[in-house]
C-alpha cells in the first residue's frame, strides 16, 4: 500500500471514530432523558423509592457504560494522528491529493487534525468526555436531593 492510501485510509479511521463517538453521545443522552423523567416521576410518590433507586442505579450504570468507550475512542483517535502524522512526514511535503473543494478544506484539516491547534480538539471533545461524568455525579447524588416522605 501506498503511503498516500495508507494515509487515506488513517483519515478515514478517524473520521469513522468520531462518528462512533457522536451516536454513541446521541443513545446516551437520549437514554438519560428518559431516565432523569422517569425518576422525577417517581421521586414524587413515595412509595415508589425502590423503583426510583432502581432507576438511580442504571442511570449511573448506563453513565460507566457510556464513558469508557467514549473514553477509548478518543484515545484511538489520538493513535491514529500520530500515525497520520508520523506518514505525513514520510510523503516529505507530497500531501494527498487535495479534494476537488477549495484549498480551504485542505487547510482547515491541517489546523484542526494535525496539531497546530490540538487544544480546539481536546476542548471539542471535552462535552462526550464530561457529559457522563457530570451525569454520574447527579445519579449519585439525586437520592440524597429528594425528599422522601
Amino acid at each position: 500500500m501506498k503511503d498516500q492510501e495508507y494515509f487515506q485510509l488513517l483519515h478515514a479511521e478517524i473520521r469513522a471514530e468520531h462518528e462512533l463517538v457522536y451516536h454513541r453521545m446521541s443513545w446516551y443522552v437520549a437514554s438519560q432523558a428518559f431516565l432523569v423523567g422517569a425518576f422525577a416521576v417517581l421521586a414524587v410518590d413515595a412509595k415508589q423509592v425502590r423503583l426510583a433507586i432502581a432507576v438511580v442505579i442504571l442511570g449511573a450504570s448506563l453513565s460507566l457504560l457510556f464513558w469508557v468507550p467514549i473514553l477509548l475512542g478518543r484515545v484511538a483517535m489520538e493513535m491514529l494522528r500520530k500515525e497520520e502524522k508520523r506518514v505525513l512526514s514520510l510523503l516529505a511535503g507530497t500531501p494527498p491529493a487535495p479534494p476537488p473543494a477549495p484549498n480551504h478544506a485542505q487547510k482547515f484539516h491541517t489546523l484542526w487534525f494535525l496539531g497546530s491547534q490540538r487544544w480546539i480538539h481536546w476542548f471539542s471533545m471535552g462535552a462526550p468526555l464530561l457529559i457522563p461524568l457530570a451525569l454520574l455525579v447527579f445519579w449519585l447524588f439525586a437520592p440524597f436531593l429528594v425528599r422522601w416522605a
